[in-house]
């Protein structure tokens, strides 16, 4: 197992075999958000884990609600990869970090190879100051039931400094 803290608060553990995504690949990824991201990428069983985040205000983040946030997410990415079959399932939650998660899974295809993923939302308040986390997971369809057991165990390890 390999451990990392991001953001100085996040901790999250991975099993051996992913490595660490550098910033060209996180910045083909998600452009305009390299400086708060982080990436794991197993290539032999076609698993890849992000993090984002972003900080706010603790009041500004009352304003708006993890569910919300997914949705957002959900019709901002039905949109931009409406030309690789993108179709977004409901909205479902579970915990991570002690906290209440929102997210949805999702389908597409990649230069004809069908795709799954989940994207999950949550947040962390300190005092006046907000964090909220985005986890994106993606692996091959053929290949979803033992890469969602490594993606629980991810999920399972983090923990908030």
């Amino acid at each position: 197992m390999n451990t990392t803290v991001l953001n100085g608060q996040l901790q999250v553990s991975y099993p051996d075999g992913f490595r660490q995504m550098d910033a060209e690949e996180l910045g083909r990824l998600f452009p305009k958000q390299v400086a708060t991201s982080w990436g794991i990428w197993d290539t032999d069983r076609h698993i890849v884990v992000t993090v984002l985040w972003n900080e706010s205000n603790a009041l500004l983040s009352k304003l708006v609600s993890n569910k919300d946030l997914a949705k957002r997410l959900r019709k901002h990415l039905t949109k931009a990869y409406a030309n690789n079959g993108f179709r977004a399932q409901g909205i479902v939650k579970t915990e991570i970090c002690g906290t209440q998660a929102c997210g949805f899974d999702f389908a597409y295809q990649v230069e004809g190879i069908d795709q799954v993923g989940e994207i999950m939302v949550f947040r962390h308040v300190e005092g006046h100051a907000c964090c909220c986390y985005t986890i994106y997971y993606y692996t091959r369809e053929e290949r979803a039931a033992q890469s969602r057991e490594v993606l629980e165990e991810i999920l399972a390890s983090m923990r908030l400094a």
